[in-house]
């Protein structure tokens, strides 16, 4: 799939939210979430996408959210019925087996328990998808999709296994398979969603991140030996090998993930260059050096607010995408119906409780 075709439109969407109105409008959402004891916090999310979705405007037509606080709440309700107090009851049932020393049962118990847990992750991540492009309106067209989601839990539940059996180096494979396996169930309006993206294209920087992760390990750890003269013959000298440790630990934290980032800029460009919605493609050119700035730039705004910063947090996430994001075609120019899917009444608990996605 060619998705970047020349001669044809290409516009980036309009973002023209203003960081005060948004910290102005966190700061509310703050003290109503801390005086409702965190129950307010579904309503500062639908406030949230609220202002994001309705400042940002895509080859000239703005977006809308549609969806409520109500319908977060009551997700996160049937999660606690259908899926916290099973998963809770396990979860104490593991502990006292623990106690009681039947070990083999309590294996049992831990497998189970991690089979739930990444089976409902993949349903989570399918329902959360389909729940907010469903209460995405464009031009007064939403889009969803008509399936669960239960059968893209399974393939990535089998998946997930291969990921652990394989020591994370089918990790690309698993994630090309999720992005197309996912739109593929997405529509919006009549138009249907379509991801092509491969794992092979991404397995060769994965490795090269990987094998560049254990070599910068390695190289730290060899400082240390030699710094601290363990070679010597001798035990290590203590005073030599604190401070040594102490820089080699933060050089880790923050020399992996830099090594990790180069990836995740290419996969992150790799997917959506590869996701197309009928004849119209997208494209993200954000560089490792972009996501490098946007990060440390977050990290300053927490720091020299005391911790204030993080309430601009989804404020600069959707400003990065929507100002790193091309639409390639014209949207305008196609005569879009409005979908046939069900209008949903009840948000993403699960991707709530899974901690995943942002916004």
């Amino acid at each position: 799939m060619d998705m970047q075709a020349s001669g044809e439109r290409r516009e980036r969407p309009d973002f023209s939210g203003r960081m005060g109105d948004f910290f102005v409008m966190q700061l509310v959402n703050l003290a109503l979430t801390v005086v409702t004891l965190g129950i307010y916090r579904f309503w500062a999310v639908t406030r949230i996408r609220r202002y994001l979705w309705s400042h940002t405007s895509v080859q000239g037509a703005p977006l809308e959210w549609a969806g409520t606080g109500m319908e977060l709440f009551k997700g996160f309700l049937i999660l606690i019925v259908l899926f916290g107090i099973p998963m809770s009851a396990l979860s104490f049932w593991l502990q006292s087996l623990l106690l009681k020393g039947q070990w083999q049962l309590a294996i049992a118990v831990y497998i189970l328990l991690l089979v739930g847990v990444l089976y409902l992750s993949g349903v989570a991540i399918f329902r959360m998808v389909r729940y907010r492009l469903n209460r995405t309106y464009w031009q007064g067209v939403r889009g969803g999709s008509d399936d669960g989601g239960w059968t893209f839990g399974l393939g990535y539940l089998a998946r997930s296994f291969t990921v652990l059996l394989s020591f994370t180096l089918t990790v690309p494979w698993l994630t090309a398979w999720g992005w197309n396996a996912l739109f593929a169930k997405m529509s919006f309006g009549s138009l249907s969603f379509e991801g092509d993206a491969r794992w092979r294209a991404l397995f060769g920087k994965y490795l090269a991140a990987i094998f560049l992760a254990v070599v910068f390990v390695v190289a730290v750890v060899l400082i240390i030996v030699f710094g601290a003269g363990a070679l010597g013959g001798g035990p290590p000298d203590p005073a030599k090998a604190a401070p040594l440790i102490v820089s080699a630990t933060l050089l880790i934290y923050i020399g992996l993930p830099l090594i990790m980032l180069r990836y995740a800029a290419y996969l992150h460009r790799h997917l959506v260059g590869h996701l197309s919605l009928g004849p119209v493609c997208f494209a993200f050119d954000a560089t490792t050096l972009d996501w490098l700035k946007y990060y440390l730039f977050n990290v300053a705004l927490v720091v020299f607010t005391l911790g204030l910063g993080l309430l601009l947090w989804p404020y600069r996430h959707w400003q990065f995408y929507t100002s790193h994001l091309t639409v390639i075609g014209d949207l305008s120019a196609l005569e879009i119906e409005q979908s046939g899917t069900a209008t949903l009444r009840q948000g993403e608990g699960l991707a709530d409780a899974f901690d995943i996605g942002a916004i």
